[in-house]
């Protein structure tokens, strides 16, 4: 039987990462390679190296280990103090995940479009998709931009057309119909109906309620995530025999391979059903979902369908969930928000239905969201990336192949951009837009230097469009279906890790059915 389990935060995987590294037996086979290969790797890392300034300055007597775990508690602190030591100049910082070189925010723009900046090497490197288990975070970075803006992009329309029949079931499944106030952990219900909407359009219809995949899809997030931290506190050469007796990292390789037991069966019989119709001279079938668009896409190439659909599904569950629990916590910590919020999706449904054009026109709703999203950013070290060979940026900065870099996204906080940015205002977008100059700067799928929480450039996130209309979805059902409040000992107060922001996970609400204004099943599609 399905029991819903929520993804922790990247905060919880860091806090437990060195006590569980401890507690793993290495051979002593392993122990006796150590000395030799830390002496090449510090020698390596000593070399050729950026010449600019530290924050946190590694000393030569602390491993370089023990900065990597002080930054997982101080990391927000050690990131504030650059911005204020520096000002507006880069600087070097020793992370979680080893060094990165920090650039301010109008470097944003310098960099959105330099393509020797990667990304996709970027997450192979840092989530190890060249070990057994990983290889779904490999498949990300090989298909998913081509993917998403070949294929999924250009069919929002319809794919986004199947999204409000599965948040009906999802969300009735999941909040009933409590008469009575009724107390809820909220992100752990939103991590489950997030899986089930995104698994709506990765998988379609025929495996998007396997309660079997769902469960693989949140335990796989959740494994991976923390194991990656873990891998990431180690030298690059002890990584590969630690994941062989990391209880994670095989708890990472179940999970793939039970992926692979739904999903491959699928797409074998897909294949088969078109090979038939192609020898019978009938038209070839067709879906239109990422399990489709990926068979298209790979060509003659080797192609592994469960490994692509645990990197897409890791890729999109974690950060859509976050920001729907981030509106719905503010919506809840002041409800009478929500009632112009309702006053907008009732007049918008009834005049337009389900129409993508119908979620843009939710201004106000729009607004809201993206307002929840500055507030607390879910990533204060945006546009990281890593340099495929050396390179001089405009400014006369030179960054060494290897390198890491991160902009800060402080701007999203800066008092000297936004008015009182301590406040959540939900009309603040809204109000941007009556500036033509500023109309589509506002729109919450849109980037720029002053929000980098999508990114920027080149490398904007690509699924932006989709999940902002999954959540549009949800909180249109969520906030008509369903009153809101917070329950008692709950505040907006989130988790800081390293340089993440991240919802509670004990944070609870209190909801109770009311009656909507409209009936949702019955809301035309086109």
């Amino acid at each position: 039987m399905y029991s819903p389990v929520s993804i922790p935060p990247p905060g919880s995987w860091l806090s437990t990462a060195s006590a569980q590294l401890a507690s793993v037996q290495v051979p002593l086979w392993v122990t006796s390679s150590i000395i030799c290969g830390l002496i090449v790797y510090i020698s390596a890392n000593l070399s050729n190296k950026t010449p600019l300034p530290y924050i946190n300055t590694p000393k030569w007597f602390i491993p370089e280990v023990v900065e990597q775990i002080n930054f997982v508690k101080n990391g927000m602190k050690t990131l504030g103090k650059g911005r204020r030591y520096f000002k507006n100049k880069p600087y070097r910082m020793i992370t979680h995940m080893g060094e990165v070189t920090v650039l301010p925010p109008s470097f944003a723009t310098i960099i959105r479009n330099e393509e020797i900046l990667d990304l996709r090497t970027l997450l192979a490197k840092d989530f190890h998709s060249h070990l057994p288990g990983f290889e779904p975070v490999g498949a990300v970075a090989k298909y998913l931009h081509r993917i998403v803006h070949r294929y999924l992009n250009k069919h929002l329309n319809t794919v986004t057309a199947h999204i409000p029949a599965e948040a009906t079931f999802a969300i009735d499944l999941l909040f009933k119909n409590p008469s009575d106030w009724t107390e809820v952990c909220i992100r752990e219900k939103a991590v489950d109906l997030v899986t089930r909407l995104s698994s709506r359009v990765f998988l379609g219809e025929e495996l998007c309620r396997n309660e079997e995949w769902l469960q693989t899809a949140i335990d796989y997030t959740n494994h991976s995530g923390g194991a990656a931290i873990k891998l990431n506190l180690l030298p690059s050469f002890l990584r590969l025999p630690f994941s062989w007796f990391s209880d994670d990292c095989k708890h990472v390789r179940n999970d793939l391979q039970k992926a692979r037991e739904i999903i491959n069966p699928v797409v074998e019989n897909r294949r088969q059903q078109k090979l038939r119709a192609q020898a019978e001279g009938k038209p070839p079938v067709t879906f239109t979902d990422v399990i489709e668009w990926a068979e298209q896409e790979r060509g003659d190439e080797p192609y592994d369908a469960a490994i692509a659909q645990l990197g897409f599904a890791a890729a999109a569950v974690h950060t859509t969930t976050d920001l729907l629990v981030q509106t719905l916590l503010h919506l809840s910590n002041d409800p009478q928000l929500i009632t112009p919020l309702r006053e907008e999706i009732v007049r918008v449904l009834s005049t337009e239905g389900w129409k993508r054009n119908a979620l843009f026109n939710m201004k106000l709703l729009d607004s809201a969201i993206k307002e929840a999203q500055r507030w607390k950013p879910i990533n204060m070290l945006a546009m990281r990336r890593i340099a495929l060979e050396d390179i001089t940026i405009p400014g006369g900065l030179t960054i060494r192949k290897g390198e890491r870099i991160g902009v800060d996204a402080y701007n999203m906080l800066d008092p000297k951009i936004h008015n009182e940015p301590e406040k959540y205002d939900m009309y603040r977008f809204l109000r941007m837009r009556d500036n033509p100059d500023n109309a589509i700067r506002a729109q919450l799928v849109s980037t720029s230097p002053e929000h980098l929480e999508f990114g920027h450039g080149h490398y904007a996130c690509p699924g932006r469009f989709l999940a902002a209309d999954e959540i549009k979805i949800a909180l249109c059902h969520l906030l008509l279906k369903y009153d809101w409040k917070l329950a008692p000992g709950t505040n907006l107060e989130y988790i800081r890790a390293a340089f993440f922001q991240n919802v509670n996970p004990a944070n609870k609400l209190l909801y109770k059915r009311r009656k909507e204004e409209i009936n949702l099943e019955m809301v035309k599609l086109d």
